[in-house]
């Protein structure tokens, strides 16, 4: 599922993953603090897996709990 602006700065490919039994992997990486949302892209998914990011912010859940303070784009 490719977004209007599919890639980024460094051209890599914006895309939002399912597995085969419908996950959905980007949310799952940002609850678990895995994933930082790029706030500059538009993005339908945006306000849900901004509220996950957060979560995982506050939690300190993965990168979060490791690095402490860092900066998404």
């Amino acid at each position: 599922d490719y977004q209007v602006d599919f890639r980024d700065f460094y051209g890599r490919v914006l895309a939002h993953l399912y597995t085969a039994d419908g996950t959905y992997v980007n949310g799952v990486l940002a609850e678990e603090g895995f994933a930082c949302v790029y706030e500059t892209f538009a993005c339908f998914h945006k306000p849900i897996l901004l509220s996950l990011q957060e979560e995982a912010i506050e939690g300190n859940e993965g990168l979060w709990e490791s690095c402490g303070e860092l900066v998404c784009f």
